[in-house]
């Protein structure tokens, strides 16, 4: 049994280190307190970004799992969210700052799979975000998802002014123009379906039922119209289906009005996560400084939120029920909520999604579903393109998700 302490004689103390105040935590979107966030889980800027003081700043790995990077900084700088970090001496590898830690390492989204981010690589901040060429030199060009050229062309050179992809969704005109119906050409459409011009239309199937072939049919009777610019953003589909469509829209001399961005099937999920933001800040370009009319396609958006799903699952976050990442419908909206028109253009989206397991019930098919103002259904049954013209429906009111000014 222990000897009692006498009562004349103080008990020995420890001292105790004082515990340090909590560090809060900086992450893209997310409140104080939060660890991690998703690649999309984003607040916009409202502007430009502006240099950042620490350009240059150097760091090192500590961790890696798959695409997801852990960067320690030495010293309290440290760079922004958003940021632009590259392996030093390998300016190609590019690593996406998506949130900071308790002990302020960076976790990044690396868009390159490569030997060369390892343990204790030594990585360099750039001080910009992804950004993409703007101006009449940027059409007629293949990007990847990161605004870089992939058609083995002549470089854009710097003195194209370029704009990030992290820009505001909110509208500061209204868009009073009167409804418009662009004509296809392809009867069953323009009868049960037809297009109205400052919207999203969505073409629903499952595999094999001739999503890519319609949109393509489309791209080449809307698209060819001089007064309009094309802009394709190729999210998780077969490269071979997207090198057909360039060499074709090549051919037939259509080019110059005409953008495409490419984040296939080939790629991993961080650049077919963000294909289709790259793309559309182009579009965002065109339409408010060129005061032009868009056609944008996309083949496939489903694919985007797929992708989305896979970063969610690198970053250990829980699903939803349904199995997809718990911010699918934020993760959507802030692409679907920039595909707007207003006083100086429109920009006419015009959309394919597949569908699981033939199941229109899906909870991603849902979510893209009622996002989108007209949708055409294909069914298996009927010859190509297998338009069900039963299950199609065509909203003439402006779609509620559209920005107010």
């Amino acid at each position: 049994m222990a000897t009692p302490t006498p009562a004349t004689q103080p008990r020995p103390t420890t001292p105790v280190a004082s515990t340090p105040a909590p560090v809060p935590i900086a992450v893209a979107g997310i409140g104080v307190g939060s660890v991690s966030a998703p690649l999309n889980d984003v607040k916009r800027s409202t502007s430009e970004p502006t240099p950042i003081p620490q350009q240059g700043q150097a760091g090192h790995v500590v961790g890696i799992k798959g695409l997801i990077v852990e960067v320690a900084f030495t010293g309290e700088a440290r760079p922004q969210l958003r940021e632009i970090l590259t392996v030093e001496g390998h300016p190609e590898i590019m690593l996406e700052i998506n949130s900071f830690t308790a002990s302020r390492n960076a976790i990044c989204i690396a868009f390159v799979s490569s030997s060369l981010v390892h343990r204790g690589a030594r990585v360099v901040a750039t001080g910009t975000t992804i950004n993409v060429p703007t101006g009449t030199k940027a059409l007629g060009r293949l990007y990847n998802a990161v605004g870089l050229t992939a058609d083995n062309l002549e470089p854009i050179g710097p003195e194209v002014p370029r704009r990030s992809i992290y820009t505001s969704a909110v509208s500061t005109q209204q868009f009073d123009n009167k409804d418009e119906l662009l004509e296809t050409g392809i009867k069953v459409i323009d009868f049960f379906t037809p297009f109205v011009k400052g919207r999203k239309i969505g073409i629903i199937g499952g595999a094999g039922v001739g999503k890519t072939v319609l949109i393509m049919e489309l791209i080449h009777n809307i698209g060819k119209d001089p007064t309009k610019l094309a802009f394709f953003a190729g999210i998780g589909e077969r490269i071979r289906e997207g090198h057909e469509l360039y060499q074709t829209l090549k051919e037939r001399e259509m080019l110059s009005t005409t953008a495409m961005f490419y984040g296939q099937m080939n790629e991993n999920p961080a650049m077919r996560a963000m294909v289709g933001l790259t793309a559309t800040t182009l579009a965002e370009y065109f339409r408010d400084e060129e005061k032009r009319d868009i056609l944008f396609f996309v083949d496939n958006v489903y694919r985007h939120i797929q992708a989305g799903n896979e970063l969610s699952t690198m970053m250990g976050q829980i699903p939803s029920e349904g199995g997809y990442q718990a911010t699918i419908f934020s993760d959507l909206k802030r692409l679907q909520d920039r595909l707007y028109s207003n006083a100086n253009g429109s920009i006419t989206s015009i959309q394919t999604i597949y569908i699981p397991a033939d199941d229109l019930t899906d909870p991603a098919v849902q979510e893209i579903s009622s996002q989108i103002d007209s949708v055409i259904v294909l069914s298996a049954p009927w010859p190509k393109p297998a338009s069900a013209p039963l299950s199609t429906s065509s909203k003439p009111a402006p779609h509620s998700s559209r920005p107010k000014s």
